[in-house]
């Protein structure tokens, strides 16, 4: 971080020293410090997918579910089929009280045999927050042992989600 930093001193403008420096913050959790860097990039590339989907996930993790999703309407108007971008906006609608969108949106992707575990976990956070957990759970079993599967309703439930 200390690199980026020093590169922002040089050119406060470097498209690439935001990012990196950005990236990193949100990666240890300073969603804030990322969310001020992401912006500032997109001021000056308003079109950079990787910063827009980033945006999204920082506004996302402070809870600021209608901006986060704007961002990733934003990012899949540009390229409707990101798929990075339609995940993390089903995974915000779940988070902002439009499960039921989420599913819809997640069933597709995350019920291909190719799909990677994450788009299933994601339809897993979905189908327990629209009141599915058995479906949840048998999803989760796909990758996740008993023990770990049962983790992540726990965690879900830890969201103030009710888990019925």
């Amino acid at each position: 971080m200390e690199a980026w930093r020093r590169a922002l001193a040089i050119k406060p403008a470097s498209p690439v020293a935001l990012l990196g420096l950005a990236r990193m913050q949100l990666s240890r959790g300073s969603a804030a410090d990322a969310e001020l860097n992401f912006t500032k990039l997109l001021a000056i590339t308003p079109d950079d997918r990787t910063a827009l989907n980033d945006l999204g996930v920082a506004l996302d993790l402070q809870g600021k579910h209608q901006a986060a999703q704007s961002v990733y309407a934003k990012l899949l108007n540009l390229s409707p089929n990101d798929r990075a971008a339609s995940v993390n906006m089903a995974l915000s609608l779940s988070l902002s009280g439009q499960a039921s969108r989420s599913v819809v949106m997640l069933r597709g992707p995350g019920s291909q045999p190719d799909a990677p575990p994450r788009v299933r976990q994601d339809l897993a956070v979905a189908l327990a927050l629209s009141g599915n957990p058995g479906e949840a759970e048998k999803l989760l079993l796909t990758d996740l042992s008993p023990s770990d599967a049962a983790a992540a309703l726990a965690g879900y439930r830890a969201l103030g989600i009710t888990v019925k």
